[in-house]
């Protein structure tokens, strides 16, 4: 081999290939309005969950894959590392959106749960569970 060819080092990317190739063709059996009905649903149904526990920051119209929220009497820090403790992963803060969540949020951040294609009822159910318990214990 002529050089730069003959510096490289290592073998191609073998695994990541493969799960490329397994993601296209998941994503050519599933149409795009049927994964974003799939994660409205999955928000829609977190949004029911913890009504009167949450202050929600989206209106059901509105929802995609999010679900942004304090939970009262909580500082959102401190919900996200009692939710990462039980392996329940979320982003808590001003989220790099700082004039905006201070114009919707007076608790000095908010929590968001995303929603993917590969999440369930029940992954929704685990998470409304948790948020349920950290506002009884903690609020």
């Amino acid at each position: 081999k002529q050089f730069p060819y003959s510096a490289e080092a290592g073998t191609g990317n073998v695994p990541g290939a493969v799960g490329l190739a397994k993601a296209v063709h998941f994503l050519n059996r599933h149409t795009i309005p049927v994964l974003q009905s799939h994660c409205k649903s999955l928000v829609a149904e977190c949004m029911n969950r913890l009504e009167g526990i949450t202050d929600c920051y989206i209106s059901p119209k509105d929802a995609t894959s999010i679900y942004p929220f304090t939970v009262k009497g909580v500082h959102s820090s401190d919900v996200a590392t009692i939710l990462g403790a039980q392996n329940i992963c979320v982003r808590s803060g001003k989220l790099c959106a700082e004039p905006y969540i201070d114009s919707i949020s007076d608790s000095g951040g908010i929590v968001r749960a995303s929603f993917g294609i590969y999440n369930t009822v029940k992954d929704v159910e685990v998470f409304a569970d948790a948020v349920r318990t950290i506002h009884r214990k903690h609020s």
